[in-house]
């Protein structure tokens, strides 16, 4: 926990409630409850927050706001509203108000969230820390971030782990410099080379201009390489010759520059399994991991799933009121989520455009469960011996297939269909991880489907 946040609490009708205060105190505000502009005024200077109760307008916050100047006095403004009174809203942020809470929301995790934004704990991060994993999680990666070394993250995809280079990058010293972040698999090959290091004009047919590469963009701060473990072979002896010398050229031109970058990597692959098969220099891993850090997946880290929904929920909606139901809650906490983050913000994202109540509830949260699509096929493609064949990967990885209606099981037909194909894959495989390899699928989710065929009943001949 941070320090302690020195709260004035202003409400003309009524002190805060014992059993608010004590979950408030025991986050980090440290209340004062007043009643009065006299009050506050005199313990304004020591003060770092005012939580306001607004009934009708805004004329109290415009008078703190007064106060605040006359006084030299920055202090954050947050604001109570009744449900009534939410048209308020947009008013209130035009006059300063940091924050607006619904007065009849005083949950742990409200106070937590705002507690949090203000200790700049998650401050512009879709990474929650949250469960006691994540918390230790968070703690070193400062440590390692104040350090400087070069830093390889490794985890699932969709876990997090751009956000935690972000974590490493605001923790250095070079906080204030550039972060720069590269997908190296969503590069084509022949274009990796000219966004790292750039280029000069003429270097190439089409290159009119000169170009400067992401090293030297990222010079005196931290250059992120995204999925590194599927950069080519024969590009990583420059990238380990650049980092080792801390000097680069321009594709083109003869003038050495030199470079003081911090280098951040991170890849869902086995990078020991890619060196043995001749896929990664293993010079270079030794050069990117001086230390290394994982990202657990969300189903390993439970206590973020629900903090997390909320943080996306405010993140993409702006309605005060809305809330995810109790049953929904326990709908997203159930669920593995093979997808991890960046699949819960699919889900929620796709609940805010199905719901017209303030309250989300399971049949608005359509989960990616890759054990659960239901193929809504005229009878024209049901006839159709080419659909039966469509590759496993298909029935199992591509949620953007828009015929693909998520529902709660599969027909049993397609299951059958599903099971044989694994089945088929494994027994001309040598191991379950080239199996997973032949149906597109990583061998992770290859246990996983094999595991719900097995407790579903169906005879598994593996």
């Amino acid at each position: 926990m941070g320090a302690k946040l020195k709260t004035l609490w202003l409400d003309p009708d009524n002190t805060v409630k014992k059993k608010d205060l004590t979950v408030m105190e025991k986050i980090g505000f440290k209340i004062t409850s007043v009643q009065s502009l006299e009050d506050l005024k005199r313990l304004i200077v020591e003060s770092d927050i005012a939580i306001l109760k607004i009934s009708n307008d805004v004329s109290l916050l415009k008078e703190i706001k007064q106060l605040m100047t006359i006084m030299k006095k920055d202090l954050v403004i947050f604001c109570r509203l009744d449900t009534n009174s939410i048209n308020l809203s947009a008013d209130l942020k035009k006059h300063g108000c940091t924050n607006i809470i619904l007065s009849d929301d005083f949950s742990k995790l409200t106070w937590q969230n705002a507690y949090d934004k203000l200790n700049n704990i998650n401050d512009d991060l879709d990474f929650i820390f949250k469960d006691s994993k994540s918390i230790k999680l968070l703690e070193l990666a400062k440590k390692v971030g104040q350090s400087g070394v070069s830093t390889l993250i490794t985890g699932p995809s969709g876990s997090g782990k751009e956000v935690l280079a972000q974590v490493l990058h605001k923790s250095s010293l070079r906080k204030n410099e550039k972060f720069i972040a590269l997908n190296c698999a969503a590069i084509p090959e022949n274009l990796i080379e000219d966004m790292l290091f750039g280029h000069e004009k003429g270097a190439f047919t089409g290159a009119g201009k000169g170009h400067k590469g992401l090293f030297e963009q990222a010079n005196g701060g931290t250059l992120f390489l995204d999925e590194i473990g599927d950069m080519p072979i024969q590009l990583q002896s420059k990238l380990l010759r650049v980092i080792q010398e801390k000097k680069m050229s321009r594709l083109g031109s003869q003038e050495v520059i030199d470079l003081d970058v911090r280098i951040v990597a991170a890849t869902n692959k086995n990078i020991k399994a890619a060196i043995i098969n001749k896929e990664f220099r293993e010079d270079l891993y030794y050069r990117i991991s001086a230390f290394q850090l994982r990202i657990l997946p969300l189903n390993y880290r439970k206590d973020d799933i629900i903090p997390l929904s909320n943080f996306m929920l405010k993140k993409y909606s702006e309605r005060i009121d809305l809330r995810i139901a109790d049953d929904g809650l326990k709908h997203l906490r159930d669920y593995n989520w093979p997808g991890n983050v960046r699949e819960l913000e699919n889900v929620i994202q796709r609940a805010l455009v199905l719901c017209d109540d303030s309250l989300l509830g399971p049949e608005h949260l359509l989960l990616d469960d890759h054990d659960f699509f239901e193929f809504d096929f005229d009878d024209d493609q049901k006839n159709n011996s080419s659909v039966v064949n469509l590759p496993i990967n298909n029935l199992v990885q591509e949620k953007e297939i828009e015929n693909f209606e998520v529902e709660s099981k599969l027909n049993d037909y397609v299951k059958d269909t599903e099971l044989k194909a694994i089945e088929d894959a494994v027994k001309v495989s040598a191991t379950r991880v080239e199996a997973a390899k032949k149906l597109g699928i990583s061998p992770r989710t290859l246990r996983y489907k094999i595991a719900k065929f097995k407790e579903s009943g169906f005879e598994v001949a593996l």
